[in-house]
């Protein structure tokens, strides 16, 4: 098996001063063998150790889903700052009997001033930010005291698959109607409670207890049928992935800007989301009258999209927060203010608990944007819906999620 790799390297999101910085990156097949060598140097003035990631490309960095466990050398915790420090591939493990030409290696560099999030995930740090602001409005103070991590990307077509074979194989029932367009781009048309059992098998395949349960005394994990539960049947303090609250997903999404109307700024950026007339390789008009819905990749606007455009992640190193996919997101608005808020739908039918939608989605153009903030701007209630039929039960292919994690 022959692996021609191209290589690029990126800065930590740590918020120091000086942050570690890693350069000369090469990579090569041992002749005769699958194993790839990856070498880098990497320099940090501040700090003597450094937690070392590596992410794995194969389709020339539009997304980063190749399997990456079977690694030795300089990687993980204890990666003293040098030259030539090598991370060694077993590709034959990981990968055998696969090839492509365009395969890129991301690296991430930490120095410890901030928690190292999970591989494909992103922290966030508590503060207090004003929701629902805009260049116009104040907004609702809101507090968050815990910090959490978040996935970098809507959940991918790889992950959830992963994910609901280990489901169905250990107890859980099958979670139906979800898809995707393609590998590599985001699950859509899961149903809320897919959603949130998905994030309980997700959780128990990793080794962390659950979040999700079916009755207030957490006696019973949620893993079978459609049940309605509040608040008080969700464990906050677990360290399991759930669905993010709608103060946590808005505090992340605006990336430290909290006073603007987008993630990046006030003046809408085409190149920057996929949004009706974003013209990238993936809108078709046609796809979506035959019933495929026309995203993009996880993170496709990372610098290398088409048209070309600077990468968008926002100041927490999240993409897609605006456009390809709505997200789910746990009902809690903070439209009280306060700290922590973990709020039940007001009026939701049968007390049950309910979720809203986030971010926008393919299907809208620039003044759907604008006019209503993307969410940021103006009343968070613009997009207050209690979960109708077509995607609490049923299914809507503009429809897609994310998880958090508490740290």
């Amino acid at each position: 098996m022959k692996i021609p790799l191209t290589l690029i390297f990126l800065l930590p999101l740590a918020l120091t001063a000086a942050p570690p910085v890693i350069s000369n990156v090469t990579a090569s097949q041992r002749p005769g063998t699958k194993l790839v060598d990856i070498r880098y140097n990497v320099a940090d003035p501040d700090s003597t150790s450094l937690t070392i990631q590596i992410e794995l490309s194969a389709n020339g960095g539009q997304t980063y889903e190749l399997p990456v466990k079977s690694l030795s050398g300089a990687v993980g915790p204890g990666v003293a700052p040098g030259t030539n420090r090598l991370i060694t591939w077993n590709a034959g493990t990981d990968w055998n009997g696969n090839w492509s030409p365009n395969c890129k290696a991301r690296i991430w560099a930490h120095d410890g001033s901030t928690p190292v999030p999970p591989l494909g995930m992103v922290y966030i740090p508590s503060g207090t930010f004003d929701m629902g602001s805009s260049p116009t409005t104040i907004g609702v103070s809101v507090t968050l005291t815990n910090s959490y991590f978040m996935d970098r990307t809507e959940v991918s077509a790889e992950l959830w698959t992963t994910v609901r074979n280990w489901a169905v194989a250990n107890g859980y029932s099958d979670f139906g109607g979800a898809g995707y367009r393609a590998p590599g781009h985001p699950v859509h048309s899961a149903r809320w409670f897919d959603a949130i059992r998905w994030c309980n098998a997700r959780s128990e395949m990793n080794g962390f207890k659950p979040c999700y349960y079916t009755n207030q005394t957490k006696s019973t994990v949620y893993r079978i049928g459609n049940i309605d539960f509040d608040k008080k049947s969700v464990d906050w303090n677990s360290g399991g992935f759930r669905l993010p609250t709608e103060a946590e997903w808005e505090r992340a999404g605006r990336g430290g800007l909290y006073r603007n109307r987008f993630p990046w700024g006030n003046t809408f950026d085409r190149n920057k989301l996929n949004f009706i007339d974003s013209g990238d390789p993936f809108e078709n008009p046609l796809l979506y009258q035959n019933y495929v819905a026309p995203t993009t990749p996880c993170g496709y606007y990372n610098g290398n999209q088409t048209p070309a455009g600077l990468d968008s992640a926002n100041g927490f190193g999240l993409y897609d927060i605006l456009g390809n996919l709505s997200e789910m997101v746990w009902s809690s608005s903070g439209a009280n203010g306060g700290t922590d808020p973990i709020d039940e739908y007001p009026g939701g039918p049968l007390g049950r608990s309910a979720g809203k939608l986030r971010g926008g989605n393919f299907g809208w153009d620039q003044s759907a944007y604008e006019n209503t903030g993307s969410g940021f701007g103006g009343m968070p209630e613009q997009f207050d819906l209690y979960p109708p039929v077509n995607w609490y039960y049923g299914t809507s292919q503009q429809i897609g999620f994310r998880t958090v994690r508490n740290l």
